[in-house]
């Protein structure tokens, strides 16, 4: 027992530490030799690193408009300058995360009785997959979303299988955090309860019926304190610091209220089918075992009558069902990477089908075998159709970049990014040593700053005169940087005080001559004191 007990820790660290490596060096290549990371990952990190290097550190510099933890997670490796400069931070990251979720999925495979080598294999498929491979490795919070959705499962099937409370407790923790990497997985997180109430009901007869009320009532409380908990500190957090609690939902800048401008950008067919297909394409189509998983479940339900096999299908269809909602009402972009997903839950109903068919139909070795190749095969044919989904699929940008950009010689980067970037660069030889640009993140302003790589040449929203700077600039700096008026720069936070500085110019302010053209036609005014 103990020997094996070291094989399958000695695996799980094999599995980790090889795929940890896999995509560190993947995601160096990317980073370092094609120059890209995708910008939402970017930014994020500009924010990481404001924690440390802005005008004051403090941590409420990660913002409350999108969910803190990939913001947090980065925070130990931005305080490095090397690893912010050459963007490795946001590498290791994922490279980190997504290497656990592989050993999560091995061990959700070995939960459900699934032989050592046949786990391997699959686990090694799924961290091969083309989606997870690009979120790997190009720094984007999918790698957590992945990981900590994995182990919110891997601990409710424990809990399912016995009845430890400890089991219940890690799954609602993980369960709880997921709203706070991606604020539509709350759905997720509610009707997992779905999970625990089914669990507990099998117990009714077995229980007086007070007793049985009383679990019930007892698990349910544990669990939706853990998992409503994270939330409500980070509303309480927003309310005392931004003045409202729910400030994620309702300012101009969150995904929701910039949706409409993005629907048009992509020419998004938002009727009920239309919308139909596009989800059914996104989730089903680029990984098609998953569906097929979905199947084999329902139908053991049926003729098993397991509400376990019955209610682990159900609940792998809320993202795809939220998705499709939220698109009929033009409320979000149907972007690959908001369903790359799929394959997790693919993977998740894989493990629960596969097990219960060897299981419920007590197959011997054979059988099993047969069933186990089947299986392989189909998860390598899965694979490609992910693969042709990155290279065909139309609601994309960062997904099907990052896999150019791994898998072609092609030159690939975003225009708006690498222009405000290489402006950054210059932009220190253009102003005088002590001189001080005001700036605004939003809109590439990031991207600017990580050029420059130096903070003490900006004024941002880190330093406490801020706003009154924005609202009147001569009081506080030398310099202002605005980027057109149109669009998502109407948001750009001096746009929105001075509308007419960027096209028509202000008394107190002299356009500086030498600036490159931009795509996001960023102009540089001298402040007249």
């Amino acid at each position: 027992m103990p020997g094996k007990q070291f094989f399958k820790w000695k695996n799980n660290l094999f599995l980790f530490l090889a795929f940890l490596i896999i995509y560190t060096l993947l995601g160096a290549y990317i980073s370092y030799i094609k120059h890209y990371l995708p910008y939402d990952a970017l930014s994020r990190l500009v924010s990481a690193w404001l924690v440390w290097y802005g005008t004051e550190i403090k941590l409420a510099t990660i913002g409350f408009v999108w969910p803190p933890i990939p913001t947090l997670a980065i925070l130990p490796f931005a305080w490095i300058p090397a690893l912010v400069k050459s963007w490795m931070a946001l590498v290791i990251v994922s490279a980190f995360f997504t290497a656990i979720s592989v050993v999560l999925v091995n061990k959700i495979l070995e939960l459900c009785g699934i032989r050592s080598i046949l786990r391997t294999i699959l686990s090694v498929f799924f961290g091969l997959n083309p989606l997870n491979l690009v979120f790997a490795i190009n720094g984007m919070s999918e790698a957590l979303l992945v990981t900590f959705c994995l182990a919110a499962f891997y601990f409710m099937l424990s809990f399912w299988e016995n009845n430890r409370n400890v089991h219940l407790i890690l799954s609602a923790f993980f369960f709880g955090m997921l709203p706070l990497i991606r604020f539509e997985f709350a759905l997720v997180s509610a009707v997992a309860s779905i999970l625990l109430i089914s669990h507990t009901w099998k117990q009714r007869n077995d229980l007086a019926p007070q007793a049985f009320r009383d679990l019930l009532e007892g698990r349910l409380l544990a669990f939706s304190s853990m998992a409503i908990y994270p939330t409500f500190l980070w509303c309480i957090a927003s309310w005392m610091i931004m003045k409202n609690p729910f400030y994620f939902l309702f300012n101009d800048r969150s995904a929701t209220s910039l949706a409409s401008l993005e629907l048009a950008v992509f020419g998004v067919n938002t009727s009920a089918l239309g919308s139909l297909k596009i989800v059914f394409e996104a989730w089903y189509l680029s990984f098609p075992i998953g569906f097929l998983a979905i199947l084999v479940l329902l139908f053991l339900s049926w003729q098993k009558l397991s509400s376990k096999y019955f209610w682990f299908a159900v609940i792998s269809l809320t993202v795809p069902s939220l998705q499709y909602l939220l698109l009929l009402r033009s409320s979000t972009v149907p972007l690959l990477r908001y369903f790359m997903t799929n394959i997790l839950f693919g993977y998740l109903l894989i493990a629960i089908a596969l097990g219960a068919v060897i299981k419920e139909y007590n197959l011997k070795k054979n059988k099993a075998m047969v069933v186990s190749i089947v299986t392989i095969l189909l998860v390598i044919a899965s694979n490609f159709a992910t693969s042709n989904t990155l290279n065909t699929y139309p609601y994309q940008n960062m997904e099907q970049q990052t896999w150019k950009a791994l898998t072609t010689t092609e030159v690939v980067s975003d225009l708006d990014l690498m222009e405000s970037y290489n402006l950054g660069k210059l932009l220190p030889e253009m102003i005088p040593a002590g001189s001080r640009v005001l700036i605004d993140t939003y809109q590439f302003g990031f991207g600017i700053m990580l050029g420059a790589g130096d903070h003490s040449i900006f004024m941002d929203f880190t330093d406490p005169d801020y706003d009154d700077a924005v609202q009147n600039p001569e009081d506080f700096v030398e310099y202002v940087i605005v980027p057109e008026t149109s669009g998502r720069g109407a948001f750009y936070s001096i746009n929105r005080f001075h509308p007419y500085l960027h096209d028509e110019g202000e008394e107190w302010a002299t356009l500086v001559e030498g600036l490159p053209e931009t795509n996001g036609q960023w102009r540089l005014y001298k402040v007249t004191q």
